[in-house]
């Protein structure tokens, strides 16, 4: 399913979304204080996928996002649903079993907002069984047996086949469930209705290829105030479970701590691809537009570009470095258009570029859908709002 950030998953009756003073919980306490938060809900639907039919999922048949259809296995498609339906039925999953056996197998442990959160996740994507959850090295790293590198390392392999194959789909979630998990793992042990730095801090941008939502308040819900460009270094205040206070362009608002990287922690780099209509683009000494020209890029040449402030990108282009305007780059994950060339069928799309994963939806013959990459007769596509993986033989580029 694509990463609409801003994507929002709200349940409509029953389930408690635990909120603070704050907005969202904050603090370490044990998991009998805690619910799912709205983060929480909004990473398992973005996780899981909406399917508005049913489909064969291994062992059973699921629906929606991921619950079970019917008490027996059946072909697909044959019962369909809506979203508002779906995300009933992932209400009572998550009361039915997963918030209880989190806490059943935590007991005492003390954890904070987003610990909670990713366990949740865990569980809803695996049962949790009887003691899948307490071995997890999640929760080894909260009992004080594991570093936070040595968990995150044995969580990327942990739990990840189906069906007796290991599934690239489930790495990258346990990775995203890690992240979630570490993303406040700093400040888990304060007490405080947030955690406060004396200066600004500076973060990146690093979605995958959308822009960032920066929302007037920390949740889902919170409007819209400015659209962040992957690669843009934002100022950073404040982080509390999972949202950062951030300001950037005039602006300041919140934004989720999934899609930022600090930028001392590595050196992010993204790709963009020259984008004039016919000319070079200057690459400037400096970011404003009478800085001493250093080069001129040709149009559609891939540069690396690892800043972007004010409009301006910090670029590393033929061994030079240097600035060039915003106005004339577009990110290289652009997408090309590709059109479905069943036979008659519907092409399904998969969680992961694997046959025996999940079908996130299936795409009508003769639509046009939009590829970002590539790999081993595998497209990734985005279609109706959902991203996910289709067969190449069966998808033509359009002219």
């Amino acid at each position: 399913m694509k990463r609409l950030i801003g994507k929002v998953c709200v349940f409509v009756t029953g389930l408690t979304v635990f909120m603070g003073t704050n907005g969202l919980y904050a603090g370490a306490v044990t998991a009998d204080e805690l619910s799912i938060s709205q983060n929480g809900i909004d990473f398992i639907c973005e996780k899981e996928g909406f399917s508005p039919t049913c489909y064969y999922d291994s062992s059973q048949s699921s629906i929606g996002y991921g619950t079970k259809c019917g008490d027996k296995a059946h072909s697909s498609g044959q019962h369909s649903i809506t979203e508002e339906e779906a995300l009933a039925e992932m209400e009572k999953a998550i009361n039915s079993y997963c918030i209880p056996n989190v806490r059943k197998q935590t007991d005492g442990i003390d954890m904070n907002q987003n610990q909670f959160d990713a366990l949740v996740s865990f569980t809803y994507n695996t049962g949790g069984g009887t003691s899948m959850i307490k071995n997890s090295p999640l929760v080894k790293y909260l009992q004080g047996t594991m570093t936070e590198d040595e968990a995150r390392s044995a969580y990327a392999n942990y739990i990840v086949t189906s069906g007796g194959k290991v599934l690239s789909g489930l790495i990258n979630r346990r990775k995203s469930e890690a992240d979630l998990f570490f993303s406040d793992s700093e400040n888990s042990g304060n007490s405080g209705s947030s955690s406060e730095t004396a200066v600004a801090e500076k973060y990146t941008v690093s979605t995958k290829e959308d822009a960032l939502n920066m929302r007037k308040s920390p949740d889902m819900s919170g409007s819209i105030i400015a659209y962040i460009p992957k690669g843009t270094v934002v100022d950073v205040y404040e982080i509390s479970n999972g949202w950062a206070k951030v300001k950037w362009n005039g602006s300041e608002g919140y934004c989720s701590t999934v899609y930022l990287t600090k930028s001392s922690d590595k050196n992010t780099v993204f790709q963009y691809v020259i984008a004039t209509k016919d000319d070079p683009l200057n690459m400037r000494k400096t970011p404003d537009m009478s800085g001493t020209v250093l080069a001129r890029i040709p149009k559609g040449t891939k540069i690396d570009v690892s800043e972007i402030k004010d409009g301006w990108a910090k670029v590393n282009w033929n061994g030079s470095e240097g600035y060039c305007n915003m106005t004339y780059l577009k990110s290289a994950d652009t997408e090309s258009q590709y059109i479905v060339k069943t036979e008659k069928d519907p092409l399904n799309m998969r969680k992961s570029p694997d046959t025996s994963d999940s079908i996130v939806t299936r795409i009508p013959k003769g639509t046009e859908i939009n590829v970002s990459e590539i790999k081993d007769g595998w497209a990734k596509v985005s279609w109706n709002g959902f991203e996910g993986y289709c067969s190449m033989e069966y998808l033509e580029k359009t002219e």
